[in-house]
């Protein structure tokens, strides 16, 4: 074997899962050892790629995308629906494939999971008739309060009604809760048969140790816990009651007692979970699937997994033909006095899974929310039906979670009588929708087409199928179908034409509706809000007055003749943020400030008293995390976590290039904090490669009480230690500082006395720290950790172009303030230059821009270009992009696609000066992939 194959594993080492989860880890890498000591898989050694998911759903998406970055398609791991669903939109955008070791409540079938564990299906159908028939025809349903739980319950329900049983009563109980003694006194006042326990973690714990305290006289069923959990659960406590699994690890059959052999050997233990089982079987499932495909195509691989049988420990597993699930083995047992399990029926053989389980079959699966979601579509679905009355093909509409809500002609159903074209099917749950242009449209959230054999049904083999995506405010909204035959008489670009006509009216017809059904609400909202405005508010559109708040209504009624001359001007030019002062009939001085949004512009309008000076907020006020300048969403994600920072004192690294205000973060945070009334120390790291370091950060001379002079970190003791540019820290200095963050004391250089240290560490730096650590080796890891307790990451200038107007006003207003003049303003075509110019030094570069221009401008009232000539240079021209309108052949969409793709790495490459890092994370790409595609289109020269 001369290559690797990588395989990711993802599972929680820490947190909450991890008692689960450590021991699926384990499973998987025998089961990757066991297959490398057989040849590996396709000539290639498996190995294994491991990411702490931490028991967070944050956390593991954001490790599964950095594991997708490398290139690496296969995952196996994740314990819980929550992990599972994080990833889904990863798994769709990279098209790789997880293997999931894991039971959950089902409905679910994404193309890109396999999933490995038990359904509530295979372990109910067998369970609850059993239970019914040995125990009794009375239950009382216990489980905790999420998802999986109450599903169990809902189908141990039907089937206990079913089988002629009843209900007793039930109770759902928050994740952790310990307390149990009164639930206990109400189940032994109902009676009942059998007790249905859904509790998970230390909840089920408790229960069970208060169940035997308190002598509880009634059997338990579980469906949780398992033979594993007598290290966790006194045997005592379970001992007597009854679980279902599909996998006992007493299992007395060759292939278990093997399985259990290598893994004592491996790890020293034979107790093995169900859980463990699954894991394991994943990785033997995946290797099997790709050498029966002979490729690691995972569109190969997914073909030839379906109907994949394998010999487990459990026994012969089977992988669904057509609903990626695995049909598994059912176990009943009780549980023994030294916690393993007896054995006390099994089914017949494997078990079919039913992921969609109110009627039996995918195909046939009706969301229950169906109904809800057809009412909030049925007024766009009304419009679009009137406008597409033209359209010569048939429509169909689905919503943003792929279920059906209407065909726009129900005749299309005589074309497809045996398929299923009901509202409320799911585009996953049935081949015939699944592989169609709708999926790939919800999937990649773009126009898309599948032709003739892309369905993977002979359904549709003579069609072509288009999906259209709609949009809302930037999320998608839904998507309409469109199903074309294939013949000769079929003309493509009269059909573009169409299909690109049906877009416009979608998403017009959608932001109608919303404008209608939010407009009769905002007016009111905006008159209540602005009536308590010290303001006046006039909100005109060219000439017109649209809107005034009850401050602006006074002014006008006794006709000002400000109020008459902003009538009566037109605020159009005006594309930015300004303030201009107005004189009324008794010189009495108004501030008008005016916000342009779209074609409206906002005044508000306040009088000024005679003597007011401006406040000089940067001169006499601390600056606070309100006072940072700009409304872009990440910006304001930034200042959000920089205000949760500030309320403790855990270590912050900010994170960006040169010139986004590290700095004024930091202060911001600073100033906010219980420290704020303590030193706010800065060091620049970059400058630490002169003599003296040590006296320059621990100081010299005795102690604080003996003369001497202090260092950095007594200076700032009791409040912040700003470690500027961190990255340029020399190697031998990070040792120190690591040293002195552990240990929180520090001595004088020549000093005998030790003293405590209280510094709060915000920490910057304009470098990848992580790349550093693995490929440089130039930065300490130990300390990297240390800092990057909580990071905020702030984007450049580039990415956030609409607060350039603002921070421009900002600027002229502070440089005139400082000379005791009157703000200036900036011409349209001076801040179009300002708003198409790249800034690669970010905000300070546009701050000495901004006050290169003002002092050029000399006497000017306003900013031109021909003050920023000796400042910018730009050459600002859009670059042409490949029309869907060209296209006149079928054969021509693929090649539509590539030449798009082609432009949209032409295009990251130049914005982002051929990084390929930059750009591989603008396009959504790994570093690898858009290696490959920019050989494949040759722009590798």
């Amino acid at each position: 074997m001369t290559e690797d194959l990588k395989v990711g594993l993802l599972f929680s080492l820490s947190g909450a899962l991890a008692a689960t989860e450590k021991g699926q880890y384990k499973a998987a890498l025998l089961a990757i050892d066991e297959i490398n000591k057989h040849g590996g898989v396709l000539g290639k050694t498996l190995t294994p790629m491991f990411k702490d998911t931490c028991s967070d759903p944050d956390v593991t998406a954001k490790v599964t995308e950095k594991l997708l970055e490398e290139d690496i398609q296969l995952l196996i791991g994740l314990s819980t629906s929550a992990g599972r669903k994080s990833i889904l939109p990863l798994l769709a955008k990279h098209d790789c494939l997880l293997f999931h070791p894991a039971h959950y409540e089902g409905a679910e079938q994404h193309p890109n999971v396999i999933y490995c564990g038990p359904l509530p299906n295979q372990l109910l159908f067998h369970y609850i008739p059993w239970l019914m028939k040995h125990i009794g025809k009375s239950f009382y349903l216990i489980g905790s309060d999420y998802h999986y739980p109450k599903e169990m319950n809902n189908v141990a329900r039907r089937l206990i009604s079913q089988n002629g049983g009843e209900i007793a009563g039930a109770s759902y109980h928050a994740l952790g809760e310990k307390q149990f003694e009164q639930t206990i006194k109400t189940i032994s006042t109902r009676k009942p048969d059998v007790v249905f326990s859904t509790l998970v973690g230390e909840s089920a714990q408790s229960f069970y140790e208060c169940c035997h305290h308190l002598n509880f006289p009634f059997p338990i069923a579980d469906t949780i816990i398992s033979e594993t959990d007598n290290q966790l659960i006194d045997p005592r406590y379970i001992a007597g009651h009854y679980f279902c699994s599909s996998y006992f690890s007493s299992l007395n059959q060759e292939a278990n007692v093997a399985f259990k052999r290598r893994f004592q050997a491996a790890y020293g233990t034979e107790m093995i979970s169900a859980a463990m089982e699954h894991a394991y079987n994943s990785v033997h499932i995946m290797a099997e699937a790709i050498q029966k495909a002979s490729s690691l195509e995972i569109g190969k691989i997914k073909k030839h997994i379906a109907g994949l049988v394998c010999q487990a420990p459990q026994g012969k597993i089977i992988v669904d033909q057509k609903n990626q699930h695995l049909w598994l083995h059912s176990h009943i047992g009780q549980f023994q006095k030294d916690g393993t399990g007896k054995i006390l029926s099994e089914s017949a053989g494997p078990v079919k899974p039913s992921p969609f389980p109110l009627k039996g079959t995918p195909e046939a699966y009706r969301n229950e929310n169906v109904e809800a979601s057809l009412s909030a579509h049925k007024p766009v679905i009304t419009e679009l039906k009137k406008a597409a009355s033209f359209f010569p093909y048939y429509v169909t509409y689905f919503d943003q979670q792929g279920r059906l809500l209407d065909l726009f002609q129900p005749e299309m159903k005589e074309q497809f009588p045996d398929d299923p074209l009901d509202p409320g099917v799911s585009i996953w749950a049935t081949d015939f929708l699944k592989h169609t242009g709708m999926s790939k449209a919800i999937l990649k959230k773009e126009l898309s087409f599948s032709l003739g054999s892309d369905h993977q049904t002979l359904s549709l083999n003579d069609w072509i199928t288009v999906g259209i995506p709609i949009f809302s405010e930037n999320e998608l909204f839904g998507a309409l179908g469109v199903f074309v035959r294939d013949n000769q008489e079929f003309e493509l670009e009269l059909f573009i034409s169409l299909v690109k006509a049906l877009k416009v009216v979608a998403e017009n017809s959608v932001s109608l509706f919303q404008q209608s059904k939010e407009s009769k609400f905002l007016y009111e909202l905006l008159h209540d809000v602005t009536n308590d405005l010290e303001e006046a508010l006039l909100v005109k559109k060219q000439e017109k007055i649209i809107y005034t708040n009850g401050l602006a209504e006074q002014l006008i009624s006794e006709k000002d003749k400000l109020m008459l001359s902003l009538y009566q001007e037109n605020f159009d030019h005006i594309s930015y943020k300004r303030k201009q002062l107005y004189k009324d009939q008794s010189n009495s001085i108004y501030e008008v400030y005016i916000v342009p949004a779209h074609d409206y512009r906002y005044l508000y309008i306040k009088k000024l008293s005679a003597n007011k000076k401006k406040q000089k907020k940067s001169r006499e006020q601390p600056l606070l995390l309100p006072h940072i300048a700009g409304s872009h969403p990440k910006l304001l994600e930034a200042i959000s976590l920089a205000k949760t920072a500030s309320t403790n004192s855990t270590n912050v690294l900010l994170l960006g290039e040169s010139g986004t205000g590290k700095e004024i973060f930091a202060r911001a945070i600073h100033n906010e904090s219980t420290r704020k009334d303590k030193p706010f120390v800065t060091l620049h790291c970059a400058t630490l490669n002169e003599p003296f370091i040590a006296s320059k950060l621990f100081g010299f001379g005795d102690g604080p009480f003996s003369g001497g002079i202090p260092g950095k970190f007594e200076q700032a003791n009791g409040g912040t230690l700003f470690l500027d540019e961190i990255g340029e820290m020399p190697a031998e200095l990070q040792a120190i500082i690591l040293r002195v963050l552990r240990q929180k004391e520090i001595s004088r250089r020549g000093g005998q006395q030790t003293i405590p240290l209280d510094v709060r560490i915000i920490a910057a730096t304009n470098k990848d720290l992580s790349q550093e650590i693995a490929y440089k080796g130039t930065f300490s890891s130990d300390l990297y950790y240390r800092l990057n307790v909580f990071p905020i990451e702030l984007i450049p200038l580039r990415e956030r172009k609409e607060d350039i107007a603002e921070l421009v006003t900002l600027f002229l207003e502070e440089f005139a303030e400082r000379d005791d003049q009157e703000s200036k303003t900036v011409s349209s075509e001076a801040l179009h230059y300002f708003m198409n110019y790249s800034w690669p030094g970010n905000i300070r570069e546009l701050r000495n821009v901004v006050e290169l221009a003002y002092e050029l401008s000399g006497t000017d009232r306003e900013l031109h270009l021909k003050h920023l000539s000796r400042a910018l240079s730009i050459e600002h021209k859009p670059p042409e992009k490949y029309e869907w309108t060209k296209v006149k052949h079928l054969e021509e969409i693929r090649q539509v696609n590539r030449l798009k793709e082609r432009e949209d790495i032409m295009e990251a490459l130049v914005r982002f000066k051929g990084n390929i890092s930059k750009s591989s994370k603008h396009l959504g790409f790994s570093r690898t992939t858009l290696y490959k595609k920019m050989k494949e289109y040759k722009l590798d020269s």
